[in-house]
């Protein structure tokens, strides 16, 4: 699978996650709440985004705290991205990033996959599990009983995901 790329992206490798979390992907995902709405993963990778590079710098400071190694030095003193890397749609990386399939970001430029993944679907924010609630299998896009004409189905109707968000903040918990 591949993880729709918007302008600057930050992705981390989900095993990084798992190894350096002690809660693993729950306990991440409960750190970084509520960060972006523009998040997506795969199975393979998580992808958050900037539209600035200090915002995501700010955010590659946030992952080091947790414990995260960004930038590694390598043979004869070479930069490479480690557990995640700061990536530029448009630029791509400065440094070296391996485990990023980089052909394939080359004929599709908006997406992005690990290394040795040979899937060609893309997750985009709308098409994967949030995140942000408690059951990760929980589609963003959940109807309440499939009925269209709820409160939730006219705002996801007419405005789509941030409407849905802040809906289901105000009427959950």
């Amino acid at each position: 699978m591949a993880v729709q790329l918007q302008f600057i992206n930050i992705i981390i490798k989900r095993e990084s996650i798992h190894r350096i979390v002690s809660g693993g992907w729950e306990d991440f995902v409960r750190q970084m709440e509520p960060k972006q709405f523009n998040d997506c993963f795969d199975d393979h990778l998580f992808r958050t985004g900037a539209m600035s590079y200090e915002e995501a710098f700010d955010i590659a400071h946030e992952l080091n705290d947790i414990g995260f190694s960004g930038l590694a030095l390598g043979d004869n003193s070479q930069r490479y991205w480690s557990d995640f890397c700061v990536f530029d749609s448009s630029l791509g990386s400065e440094h070296r990033v391996d485990w990023l399939d980089l052909n394939y970001h080359r004929t599709h430029p908006y997406a992005i996959r690990l290394t040795g993944d040979s899937s060609v679907v893309v997750h985009t924010p709308d098409t994967c599990y949030s995140p942000f609630l408690e059951n990760d299998l929980e589609p963003i896009y959940k109807s309440l009983e499939e009925d269209e004409d709820s409160e939730w189905g006219a705002i996801r109707q007419a405005q789509g995901r941030r409407a849905y968000r802040e809906w289901l903040a105000s009427t959950s918990r």
